[in-house]
């Protein structure tokens, strides 16, 4: 008979278990809180098509860490930038199309692979992901 654990006794079981360590540094981009700023901003602004509860809980994920920490020594904010915004749009589009047809997940791919191979050479004009790519 197996006994279910409530998420509370899950993580007060694991409190104990040792913090991971790594056998290099742990750098960030100087410019990383900037970032963060920015990528709220796009979240507002880019992503309305995600329920105002996905874009709070995206929020909270400080997806362009990723890219800040990979990419700790690069020189400038406009060269993170690029990397940050790719890194915290495939997770949030990940997310994204847990929920949307198989049909609209085709339709914004292939608008996405157009814009990236300049099959599509329009500057694409409204809000959303597109103009970003």
């Amino acid at each position: 008979m197996s006994k279910t654990l409530s998420e509370e006794q899950f993580y007060a079981g694991m409190q104990h278990l040792p913090k991971p360590t790594y056998p290099f540094p742990d750098f960030m981009h100087p410019d990383f809180q900037q970032q963060r700023e920015e990528y709220y901003n796009w979240i507002d602004k880019e992503y309305t098509f995600h329920s105002q509860g996905a874009r709070e809980k995206h929020k909270q994920h400080h997806l362009t860490d990723i890219a800040a920490r990979g990419c700790p020594f690069l020189k400038t904010l406009a060269e993170l930038r690029p990397l940050a915004n790719f890194t915290a749009n495939g997770a949030m589009m990940d997310d994204y199309w847990d929920h949307c047809s198989r049909n609209e997940m085709y339709e914004i791919a292939n608008r996405i692979t157009a814009i990236l191979t300049g099959a599509d050479t329009a500057e694409p004009t409204d809000n959303g992901i597109f103009h970003l790519f």
